[in-house]
């Protein structure tokens, strides 16, 4: 029985400009590979501050912080019909996100109304000091929700991030548009 569901942001519910804007900026995502990994990483963990991984990532691209900056957060626009969708489905069920993202930085993109009223449970990855695909990421969720893993699905456009809700307990939908999202969502509630 499904009793929450736990989406992603970043590529579910809001587009990821990160690569967009590298690219832009000159940068090779190829090359840089392991620099990006790494910031990205201590940004999602909490272990540098946003305006650290925004100086780093500027400097690494030879622009200004306040650039880079702009230039992303142009980028991301938030998907109206999944904002719709969540709200549908808070009618039945729990419902969450879960975001590898920097402390405090779900409160640039949302309002902390806009996250009250789109969601039960709101976690950052930044602000828990552990970011997907580790297993403690998920079950502080679900404890959150109050909820038992195996009723809970977690929705991540991230094929590794969808293996670690399983490794976790939880189910997973590998997310690719809000039209299969549906469906896989519908079936799983059909199983029941």
């Amino acid at each position: 029985m499904i009793r929450a569901l736990i989406f992603d942001c970043f590529g579910v519910i809001v587009t990821d400009a990160f690569s967009n804007a590298y690219q832009q900026f000159g940068g090779d995502p190829v090359a840089d590979n392991q620099f990006i990994t790494d910031t990205v990483a201590a940004y999602n963990r909490g272990y540098i501050s946003g305006e650290e991984s925004v100086a780093l990532f500027a400097e690494r691209l030879g622009t200004t912080p306040q650039a880079w900056c702009q230039h992303v957060e142009q980028g991301e626009v938030r998907d109206q019909q999944m904002l719709a969708y969540i709200t549908a489905c808070r009618k039945t069920y729990k419902v969450a996100m879960l975001s590898n993202i920097g402390r405090n930085s779900l409160l640039r993109r949302f309002s902390q109304q806009e996250l009250d009223n789109y969601f039960d449970e709101a976690v950052a990855s930044g602000d828990i000091g552990i970011a997907k695909p580790d297993l403690r990421a998920y079950r502080i969720v679900v404890e959150r929700l109050g909820v038992a893993p195996e009723e809970t699905v977690m929705i991540d456009d991230s094929q590794a991030n969808c293996e670690g809700a399983v490794a976790a307990g939880l189910q997973a939908v590998h997310y690719t548009d809000l039209p299969r999202l549906r469906e896989r969502i519908q079936a799983l509630a059909d199983t029941e």
